[in-house]
């Protein structure tokens, strides 16, 4: 078995070999009402909006629940005001792993497939991903409890549709478990809404209890997710009830809980991708016997990586057009000398011999660099130098690949951030925070010097979610985070622990008044409003602090030190008019 036949199938298609379905298409000044007809009669979740071709917006089911829970009149509402746009596409070329990781990153259900010319060829579901896919090639022997959704969301049956619609639109979930007598009887999704509004249903009038579908197809907890998995694809549906040995619900799996289960496996797939391309390649160079067979291997295997062949005097005798590219050379460059391209001689040279004196075929000497690239920016490229022989093992010329590893070295990047910081804010992670106070601790005590742990916990932020939503109660803590890391030197860490809890790390304290200063000002800083989307949000903070080493010598003290503080000026803040600050009392 070769090393491509051991990648999931996944992971060699392209995007146009999936066949993605036509999109449906209305254009801007379509009617609302008209559009959601199309869409049921079709069976479809979306529903494209676009002008010339090209698209211009999309609308999904869940644009529509949220329209009707407004108690938007469908009929008076053109397209082009209530579709979400811009359009997340992708050419049918792009591979279908590209597409799956686009579509994990955005949490998005539908990507846009498009031509050479941005006109719009279909649109591709995560549905359509798995079905050709397959679940197998990513999932692990996990069970149902460590993906599924514990936070469940129910109304009785009596409730009227509209109700629903609103509970919904307001919690921004796609479905809602509804009971009788206390238990679970039915489930109402977006389809199902989607459906009831364009047959004309009077949503204030109905109980939802009428349309409801049941019975509901549940799965066990300790079930494996490839069984959930099954089961949705043979009832067709994209969430299951997760129940308890009672029968009780105790969460929802959906599509999306067991693809975003697959992200970090997802990552591993795509590093081994690299690393297998990379060997398939070097396997074709070396069962290649001579140059012309060489050449030609290269031209019909090479899509992303350039090609330079020559002469054992460096004369070009063969390049691909990636190479030119690559390079950044504009026409034939056959008949050229490689060393007269400055931006490749002092590697080129420096390389030479060392393929020269192994005389081995297959050997190669790698090296990197970056170069400018107009509009596209400074770009990280790899080259391998490597040595051609002939059948008696002599140097008769040498092949060049150069690949640009600019998308690579991001994605590495990207990952590594990942790793040590919080997606929301940017700021360091309890992870990278833990590094940075046992870096600390080990210079206070080489130097004898001290440093202030302040825990921080944001009073009452529950109510921000609860009355203007998590979108807004994001924009707040991104925005107390952007002032918390102005107010501090590039010596002191600020990191976020959880929900709305921060801890900083002050290094290099000379005085604990200066402590309480510094301290004072992140408190009147949080507390100053923030504008989000128009309205002004305020709210208060309480803050605890230890020192090192006055109320501990190790990470796990100070930590617990400055949290018994922050919920004791919590505690003095709420029952009195004292100040929403504390520091820890000496031990």
């Amino acid at each position: 078995m070769t090393a491509a036949r051991s990648i999931p199938a996944i992971l060699r298609k392209r995007i146009r070999e999936i066949d993605p379905p036509q999109a449906v298409e209305v254009g801007p000044q379509a009617s609302v009402y008209a559009a959601v007809a199309v869409m049921r009669r079709r069976n479809v979740s979306c529903i494209l909006v676009t002008e010339g071709g090209k698209p211009q917006g999309i609308f999904t089911e869940r644009n529509l629940v949220r329209l009707a829970s407004q108690g938007m009149e469908l009929k008076r509402l053109r397209m082009e005001e209530v579709m979400t746009s811009p359009v997340l596409t992708c050419g049918e070329r792009e591979y279908v792993y590209k597409a799956f990781g686009t579509m994990l990153t955005s949490s998005i259900r539908h990507l846009v497939v498009v031509d050479d010319k941005g006109e719009v060829l279909g649109v591709v579901t995560l549905s359509n991903i798995i079905a050709v896919a397959g679940y197998e090639h990513f999932l692990e022997l996990k069970r149902n409890r460590q993906v599924m959704s514990r936070e469940l969301f129910t109304l009785p049956a009596e409730a009227s549709v509209h109700e629903v619609l609103g509970l919904m639109a307001r919690k921004e979930i796609s479905c809602v478990i509804i009971t009788r007598g206390g238990k679970a009887a039915g489930i109402i999704t977006e389809r199902d809404a989607a459906g009831l509004l364009t047959n004309g249903w009077d949503a204030g009038r109905h109980a939802v209890g009428e349309v409801m579908s049941a019975p509901l197809i549940s799965v066990a907890q300790e079930h494996t997710v490839q069984d959930s998995a099954r089961i949705m694809r043979l009832n067709g549906v994209r969430r299951l009830v997760v129940v308890d040995e009672e029968g009780d619900p105790v969460g929802i799996i959906t599509q999306s809980d067991i693809i975003l289960g697959l992200e970090s496996k997802y990552i591993e797939v795509y590093k081994e991708l690299i690393r297998l391309k990379d060997q398939e390649l070097r396997a074709t160079l070396s069962a290649l016997e001579e140059k012309n067979l060489l050449l030609d291997g290269i031209l019909t295997s090479s899509i992303d990586m350039g090609i330079v062949a020559m002469d054992t005097g460096f004369r070009i005798t063969y390049s691909n057009p990636v190479a030119g590219e690559i390079l950044g050379l504009a026409g034939d460059l056959v008949g050229r000398d490689l060393m007269d391209v400055q931006l490749l001689e002092p590697h080129i040279s420096a390389r030479k011999p060392l393929v020269q004196e192994g005389a081995v075929p297959r050997s190669t000497a790698p090296f990197t660099f970056e170069r400018e690239s107009g509009d596209r920016g400074r770009r990280s490229l790899q080259g391998r130098l490597s040595g051609i022989y002939d059948k008696q093992q002599q140097l008769i010329g040498y092949v060049l690949m150069l690949s640009d590893m600019t998308e690579r070295k991001l994605a590495e990047e990207t990952i590594r951030f990942i790793a040590y910081h919080d997606i929301l804010t940017g700021l360091p992670n309890r992870v990278l925070l833990n590094e940075r106070l046992y870096m600390e601790l080990a210079r206070a005590e080489r130097h004898s010097s001290r440093f202030a742990l302040m825990l921080i916990d944001l009073d009452r932020f529950k109510d921000v979610n609860d009355t203007l939503g998590h979108y807004a109660g994001d924009l707040l803590l991104k925005a107390l985070s952007r002032r918390l890391k102005q107010l501090l030197r590039k010596s002191d860490t600020v990191a976020r622990i959880g929900g709305d809890e921060f801890v900083i790390i002050l290094s290099e304290v000379q005085n604990p008044e200066n402590v309480l200063a510094t301290a004072r000002r992140i408190l009147c800083e949080l507390e100053r409003g923030v504008s989000i989307e128009g309205r002004e949000v305020k709210v208060t903070a309480s803050l605890g602090i230890a020192l090192y080493p006055d109320h501990g010598a190790d990470a796990d003290t100070l930590l617990r030190v400055a949290d018994s503080a922050m919920y004791r000026a919590k505690e003095l803040h709420r029952t009195s008019t004292g100040s929403n600050l504390f520091v820890a009392e000496r031990s």
